[in-house]
């Protein structure tokens, strides 16, 4: 008996620790579904609590600090943040933080997500430059399980 329970703990240990490892690993390569939650403002605009899509990544090779490029896919369209659909850059530093920049070469302006790593995924604040009055607000990041 106390072998199945040494068995059974070493198990549930190895699917504890799996998260973790993944984590460990620090990259933003992957599939990702993203929630951007709008701050309450004051005004009666109709515009949406949150936004929820998805950001494809992939690393740039040989690039320090870790560099990251792909698109995103939010219906920024609704909240009027500029196109639904659009290239990213986005970066990793040592200290746990993350940057990604929706649309980086748009010419009204663009969409920042800063944060750190959180239990496998990625939290933080984003804003808009894109629009009067600017949006902002918390975003979570979850790394698609594919």
């Amino acid at each position: 008996m106390t072998r199945r329970w040494i068995g059974a703990l070493l198990a549930l240990a190895g699917l504890t620790a799996t998260p973790l490892l993944a984590q460990s690993n620090r990259s933003l390569a992957g599939r990702w579904t993203v929630t951007l939650e709008v701050d309450p403002r004051p005004t009666t605009e109709s515009v949406p609590v949150a936004l929820t899509g998805t950001l494809v990544i992939v690393a740039l090779p040989g690039v320090e600090p870790p560099t990251f490029r792909g698109s995103y896919r939010i219906p920024f369209s609704t909240a009027r943040l500029g196109p639904d659909a659009a290239p990213l850059l986005a970066r990793t530093r040592r200290d746990d933080s993350v940057r990604v920049v929706l649309d980086p070469a748009g010419d009204g302006g663009t969409v920042e997500l800063v944060g750190a790593w959180r239990l496998g995924g990625v939290a933080g604040r984003w804003r808009s430059t894109r629009r009067e009055p600017a949006l902002a607000g918390r975003f979570v990041m979850k790394l698609d399980p594919r």
